[in-house]
């Protein structure tokens, strides 16, 4: 499925529930990439997310509530970005952000919040999955979801004419997230 539109480029393999847009979110639950999402002004909730996911996002709230842990890169510049991974998910995180803290409910994470500049590394479980968040202006929090799914639903049907898209292709996976990205002055 792809959408585009004048603020928003948006792809993904298959949705099994529902997808909501309007001018200020974007809302799906049961959504499978790989999820390819580029956008600004927008609030974003994603629940129920499984594969990889790479989002960017300008001047809006980011959260992510992931049911099966792909890669995921998320870029972020003035809004919060909140990550919901299953706790029982392996994988790696390089996480960074400017005028922002980042908060962990995975103890394994070694995190650095200093007064202007904060970032998490480490690694969970076998380390399979890469994690890169950057965020420009906010903070960052990874929160553990027991049962491995996120804590709520998006609830609500399909709006703006997006609803129920098959996979025309086979889904192919994305690479994993560059290492070591740094917030841009852009």
């Amino acid at each position: 499925m792809t959408f585009k539109s004048s603020r928003t480029d948006l792809e993904f393999s298959h949705l099994d529930g529902a997808l909501e847009l309007d001018s200020d979110d974007l809302r799906a639950d049961q959504i499978a990439g790989p999820i390819h999402l580029n956008t600004r002004s927008k609030n974003i909730h994603l629940d129920q997310v499984s594969g990889d996911v790479r989002l960017q996002d300008s001047n809006g709230t980011i959260e992510v509530g992931m049911r099966t842990l792909g890669n995921v890169q998320i870029d972020s510049r003035n809004g919060d970005i909140q990550l919901q991974v299953p706790d029982r998910a392996g994988f790696r995180v390089d996480a960074r952000t400017r005028d922002g803290e980042i908060q962990s409910d995975f103890p394994d994470l070694k995190i650095t919040n200093d007064e202007h500049q904060s970032s998490a590394s480490g690694t969970v479980g076998n380390g399979a999955a890469h994690i890169v968040l950057n965020n420009e202006h906010d903070g960052i929090e990874i929160r553990k979801v027991m049962g491995g799914g996120p804590k709520e639903g998006v609830s609500g049907g399909v709006t703006g004419g997006v609803g129920g898209a098959k996979q025309s292709k086979p889904a192919k996976a994305l690479p994993a997230p560059k290492e070591k990205v740094e917030p841009t002055e852009n």
